[in-house]
């Protein structure tokens, strides 16, 4: 299980992360990417692609607020099965023209 504030995923649930240090790193992945890519004007997709980029760059350790050694790398699609079973997840949507649509004057 995972747990953000109030809210508790669990990633386990209709995937194949088998390993608490899988569940421990996609934990701390989400607040990452939160903290590092969702604020930005990017996609969620493509804030998940660079938190990935940066772990393959950097390492795991990137994402702890200190070193930890207890992690297992998930896949993208494990991370993002986590967050899209947050129910109380809130996105924003953009315009058109972010997704390669322009925009209707």
């Amino acid at each position: 299980m995972v747990a953000a504030g109030r809210i508790v995923i669990d990633p386990s649930q209709g995937s194949q992360v088998v390993d608490e240090s899988q569940t421990k790193a996609i934990g701390d992945l989400i607040h990452y990417c939160a903290t590092h890519y969702f604020q930005d004007k990017i996609s969620s997709a493509e804030g998940l692609k660079q938190a990935m980029v940066d772990i393959e760059e950097k390492g795991l350790d990137i994402i702890a607020p200190f070193p930890r050694g207890d992690y297992a790398r998930p896949r993208i699609f494990e991370l993002a099965a986590a967050i899209n079973r947050m129910k109380a997840l809130k996105v924003k949507t953009a315009g058109n023209e972010k997704w390669g649509v322009p925009s209707e004057q």
